[in-house]
């Protein structure tokens, strides 16, 4: 066997170590990424690299498309695999990973390791602590976290509405807040109640290191008059769930994230804001007085 290199990033909460021959050079994104660095030792997940042939199993995957191309996901024999096809090759990578998302080893062509970032490059990181985050009892939610003295005030969102934080205002020991980067972000359980933790999209920005503890939910809802509703448990937790990254092809997982949304629903203050459909943005002003109290209503116009 010859020499590797072992090379960690701390992301969502999960430790990940990935393992590579020592001749095939690679680093993590600059930005986002390359802060999380961290030492590779008792990772939550390891992941095996290796250059070679590609054997898919046999298999009925679902297929999925991204920017550039698409991967294909199935469970055989109680494994998750992983076909990525980019660049106008078919099998650029094949993943497997254990159905608890510990352990996995990922499979690159002969000469596509030259096109890659990273050994995770593309959706594979992304479709990884998604599964992940889940499998561990967490959930990810569609929106954005906005963080406030290391409390976590969460935005949810369905579609293309954007938001829009002023920090003409500062908390009480002086902090500014700040917006989770991408579309999404994860929510876990933790012993003072759960705790907001950003993920990786498309471009990975500083920010990834951000997390606090999740305060309230304000559920934005489209609307012709502006408005605000406190939701009772049965409705958070339906507004939870229509906002909740579910991934079709895991059936096993919906017990988790309906155990989770539960939770949520019943610990969690949350309530329905009311957006009227001309405006395209809702900017939240900071600095004031309802701001502690998790509920303060967006400036809206």
């Amino acid at each position: 066997m010859g020499r590797t290199r072992l090379r960690g990033i701390e992301l969502a909460g999960l430790r990940l170590a990935v393992e590579s021959p020592q001749d095939f050079v690679w680093d993590w994104a600059t930005g986002g990424l390359a802060e999380l660095s961290c030492a590779a030792d008792e990772p939550d997940i390891h992941v095996g690299v290796s250059c070679g042939d590609i054997m898919p199993p046999k298999w009925d995957p679902i297929t999925y498309s991204f920017e550039g191309g698409s991967f294909d996901v199935a469970m055989v024999d109680e494994e998750w695999w992983v076909g990525v096809h980019s660049r106008g090759r078919r099998f650029e990578r094949l993943v497997r990973f254990n159905k608890s998302f510990t352990q996995g080893d990922v499979v690159i062509a002969p000469g596509a390791e030259e096109t890659l970032s990273h050994p995770l490059d593309g959706p594979l990181l992304d479709w990884l602590m998604t599964h992940a985050v889940i499998e561990r009892g967490g959930l990810v939610l569609c929106g954005s976290a906005i963080l406030d003295s290391g409390s976590a005030l969460a935005v949810l969102s369905v579609g293309s509405h954007s938001m829009n934080v002023s920090s003409g205002g500062e908390s009480w020991d002086g902090c500014t807040p700040i917006l989770t980067p991408g579309s999404r972000f994860a929510v876990y359980p933790s012993e003072d109640g759960f705790r907001v933790h950003a993920l990786p999209g498309a471009d990975f920005e500083a920010g990834l290191t951000l997390q606090g503890r999740l305060k309230a939910i304000h559920v934005l809802d489209t609307t012709t008059q502006a408005g605000i509703e406190l939701l009772e448990s049965e409705d958070a937790m339906e507004a939870v769930l229509s906002r909740t990254c579910a991934p079709v092809h895991a059936p096993d997982l919906a017990n988790k994230i309906l155990t989770t949304a539960s939770r949520v629903a019943d610990r969690v203050p949350m309530a329905r804001l009311g957006i009227p459909r001309q405006n395209t943005k809702s900017p939240f002003v900071w600095g004031g007085r309802e701001t502690a109290l998790g509920f303060a209503m967006p400036a809206l116009g």
